[in-house]
């Protein structure tokens, strides 16, 4: 009960927050806050499964002899 009522207040400091960034640095502050986050995270998963795939590739086209079992 405690957790839950921490989290509303933290809740109403965060609309509090975003509304003095509006009023301060207008609405595009609060889109490039807002897209910044998403577009870091989507970005890091990109190059994460590009770097999957090259070393999947790399394994699947040089076998080397660590794969083989023939070491």
């Amino acid at each position: 009960m405690l957790g839950y009522i921490f989290n509303i207040i933290l809740n109403i400091i965060n609309a509090n927050n975003q509304n003095r960034i509006i009023k301060n640095y207008s609405i595009d502050a609060l889109v490039n806050k807002c897209l910044i986050r998403p577009i870091l995270i989507i970005g890091a998963t990109f190059i994460i499964y590009a770097y999957a795939l090259l070393t999947y590739l790399y394994l699947i086209f040089t076998l080397p002899a660590y794969c083989n079992g023939t070491l």
